[in-house]
């Protein structure tokens, strides 16, 4: 049997006198399935067509959920820049490392990366919310903390490792979720 003998038979089953009209272009019960009964759109379901709407980009700008994100992840930024400017140069004062100790001490930073999958499942059972604040509970004392690395020993190199690692945590609790904040308001 061939493609086309299968789709005739198909549409020899369909009997449109049956759902009372003359042709399938004519048949909304065929072509609706809201009519039906069955799930689906509606014509009450999609959005007015009306001229009197606001355009798309000053309903995301009114917000208040996006304003939130934006604030967020203007805050994680200047966490980020803060470390790409004095990291550097703080482990080149303090150790007396060169470029490439400098470049391999954000290592440390970024292991908590691996971490963005479950990350991800906590803010889809939670919300955005929670581990931005969180984050932002979390992220603040490994900050401060920060400035107590100020010697050239093995226990301070350490206490610098374990805080970037601290720190790169908190900055990815909040930057997954604040990312799919995003996918939620644009889809709202």
């Amino acid at each position: 049997m061939t493609i086309a003998s299968q789709d005739k038979d198909y549409k020899d089953d369909i009997d449109f006198k049956e759902a009372g009209a003359e042709s399938p272009a004519m048949n909304t019960a065929v072509l609706a399935p809201h009519a039906k009964g069955l799930p689906g759109k509606s014509p009450a379901d999609l959005p007015p067509t009306s001229s009197s709407r606001l355009p798309a980009i000053l309903c995301l700008l009114v917000s208040p959920r996006l304003s939130a994100a934006l604030w967020c992840t203007l805050l994680q930024a200047a966490m980020m820049t803060s470390f790409d400017a004095v990291l550097p140069l703080q482990v080149h004062e303090a150790f007396g490392w060169s470029s490439t100790g400098a470049g391999l001490i954000f290592l440390p930073l970024l292991l908590p990366c691996f971490t963005g999958p479950i990350i991800g499942a906590a803010s889809d059972g939670y919300g955005a919310r929670w581990p931005a604040v969180v984050d932002f509970l979390f992220g603040c004392p490994g900050f401060i903390c920060l400035r107590f690395v100020t010697q050239n020993t093995l226990r301070q190199k350490a206490l610098l490792c374990t805080l970037l690692v601290i720190d790169g945590l908190g900055i990815n609790l909040a930057m997954i979720p604040l990312f799919a904040e995003f996918a939620h308001v644009i889809d709202a």
